[in-house]
């Protein structure tokens, strides 16, 4: 089973670089589709900031979250992602995950924040980009 996963962009090219082995993961980049509007997330209390550090060593990019490719669901998330000054993301919010409780999220932040990189000169350091992301089985 082949795993697609499509990261919609919000006025900004996308990189997504370092994945392993060819035909086990495919990875589309749609610029400007269906765009929200950027700017810094609502973070409360009970919101959680990922980072870096949160990333699990054995996070494997590869693997379609396990409980969701059990289940054969597919499902889409929207990250907001503060921008670095390297053009990589630094920190992120789940602003909205679908079905909850299958792991896309986390897996999309981790994504995110591993591998993506902005296209240099567009953005500025402390800026903040949307981004949906769609799972799908294929």
């Amino acid at each position: 089973m082949s795993v697609v996963l499509t990261a919609t962009l919000l006025s900004a090219a996308l990189f997504l670089s370092g994945h392993a082995e060819a035909g086990q993961l495919t990875i589309k980049a749609l610029e400007n589709v269906n765009p929200l509007p950027s700017g810094p997330p609502q973070i409360g209390p009970e919101t959680r900031v990922y980072t870096q550090a949160d990333i699990p060593n054995d996070f494997n990019a590869e693997e379609y979250p396990p409980r969701a490719l059990e289940a054969e669901v597919e499902g889409s998330v929207i990250i907001n992602c503060e921008v670095g000054p390297d053009d990589r993301l630094t920190r992120c919010v789940i602003e909205h995950e679908s079905p909850i409780d299958y792991g896309f999220g986390e897996a999309t932040v981790f994504v995110f924040l591993k591998y993506a990189r902005l296209k240099p000169g567009i953005q500025q350091p402390g800026e903040w980009k949307r981004f949906t992301y769609r799972w799908q089985l294929g």
